[in-house]
């Protein structure tokens, strides 16, 4: 049997069941496992070297880090990756270096089509309006790879008994907000809801937040925090250690802002 393998991941599958010695053509992209860099080559690079040597390097070089250390590929290297075919297609297609953002006329005209190509062909779509406006239409999964490295972190205190201030305090430093409750479970449903009426509030008037220099900074954990809620996940984003976490004494722990 003689196989010509045209994807890099069916390439990539053949080896892994055994069937190496049966490949005998591969594409220019079929660079792992290293054994496939040896079987010939039936197809060539058509991006223009400047974007080849950028883009697809990165990629490049998660792949051969991956052949020394097991584990999947990290997301920002496969969302460069799903860039970089991206452009490829679009060269393919046009033979220009770059697609072209659509007009918000067209948008509006074929914003079904368009909406499957960046969210279930993960191809993100820049949309323009005049010269000036410039939108990217990008797929929730890309999005929230994009803010893999954004993480919150909760601060639990406890009040003292004895001085008739009890009960339970959790402030997020991310959105200078706190939830209280007599409990931990309360105090934690009390902080979760304090998020969603912030997150609620920020997108609602973003323009006026992002003017605030002690709010601006807080964009991409809103945005972090909104995909999290639309995914039903926004407890274990908030909150991703144990279920009931060592709660400190509120004098042992300083808090700036009060609410």
């Amino acid at each position: 049997m003689r196989i010509a393998s045209l994807v890099p991941h069916a390439t990539e599958l053949l080896f892994a069941l055994g069937l190496g010695p049966e490949v005998v053509a591969v594409t220019h992209e079929c660079d792992y496992p290293p054994a496939a860099r040896a079987v010939r080559r039936v197809t060539r690079d058509v991006l223009p070297a400047a974007v080849r040597n950028t883009t697809f390097a990165r990629w490049r070089r998660s792949v051969d880090a991956r052949e020394h250390s097991p584990g999947p590929i990290p997301l920002p290297a496969y969302i460069t990756y799903v860039m970089y075919a991206t452009l490829a297609h679009h060269v393919r297609e046009s033979g220009s270096p770059m697609p072209e953002p659509v007009s918000i006329s067209s948008f509006r005209q074929k914003a079904g089509p368009y909406f499957t190509e960046a969210v279930h062909r993960h191809s993100p779509l820049a949309i323009r309006r005049g010269g000036e406006d410039l939108g990217l239409l990008l797929g929730g999964d890309e999005a929230w790879a994009l803010l893999a490295d954004r993480s919150f972190s909760p601060e639990v205190m406890r009040g003292d008994d004895s001085r008739g201030d009890g009960g339970v305090s959790i402030w997020l430093p991310e959105f200078a907000i706190y939830g209280q409750g007599a409990t931990y479970g309360e105090a934690k449903a009390d902080l979760l809801e304090e998020v969603r009426v912030y997150v609620d509030e920020y997108l609602t008037s973003v323009a006026e937040y992002r003017r605030a220099p002690n709010r601006v900074t807080h964009l991409p954990h809103v945005i972090k925090a909104y995909l999290a809620e639309l995914r039903s996940e926004l407890e274990q984003v908030i909150f991703p250690g144990p279920p009931d976490p060592p709660v400190a004494r509120s004098e042992d722990v300083r808090v700036s802002a009060t609410r």
